[in-house]
């Protein structure tokens, strides 16, 4: 499959993973595509991206703000700490008293990972691999040869229940505005 992604996705691939390394996470998931896509200078994904006001910067605070912690499972988001909250269970007071018993700075980074031994690859997360997958669809319904950027970001956009689409929803924008944003141009393109 990979061998139809053109250089631009392969790298925006590679950069999700580097983000979610860097970002000490557990798996590298759709909100890392989104980043990396972000990140990417030229393209239509990207100036469909800069030109709503997705700035790489805004999309990791946003990620940052949204993430209380990652689990086993993956993300606990913001909103379900809120929800915990409201039936009376303190997440960060639970963080609190995992960090005292395990010495860890937080509960999502363990000795093992700050000595780096999952610094080289991270598993991707089930979103992540629908959006890539629902990226290769994108191409081959469209009779792309090829699969870019922008097939990668109709990908991500299409993962209704994603911290990545959430995370546009906190930006001000939503991935339907974006999707139609990213086809337009696309046409025009060809």
């Amino acid at each position: 499959m990979f061998e139809r992604f053109l250089e631009s996705a392969r790298q925006i691939v590679e950069d999700a993973q580097a983000q979610a390394v860097r970002m000490e996470q557990r798996q590298v998931r759709a909100e890392h595509l989104l980043l990396a896509l972000a990140s990417v200078n030229q393209g239509i994904a990207a100036r469909v991206l800069s030109g709503n006001g997705l700035t790489p910067q805004k999309i990791e605070e946003a990620i940052s703000a949204t993430i209380a912690l990652e689990s086993g499972d993956g993300p606990v988001t913001r909103a379900d700490a809120e929800a915990l909250k409201a039936i009376g269970i303190d997440l960060d007071e639970i963080l609190r008293k995992v960090e005292g018993i395990t010495g860890a700075q937080s509960a999502g980074v363990t000795a093992g990972r700050r000595r780096g031994f999952l610094a080289k690859h991270l598993p991707f997360s089930p979103d992540a691999k629908r959006a890539i997958v629902a990226g290769v669809t994108e191409a081959k319904q469209r009779r792309d040869g090829y699969i870019s950027a922008e097939h990668l970001l109709l990908g991500v956009l299409s993962q209704e229940k994603s911290v990545a689409v959430e995370l546009l929803r906190l930006l001000d924008t939503t991935a339907e505005d974006l999707r139609a944003q990213v086809l337009t141009t696309m046409k025009r393109a060809s």
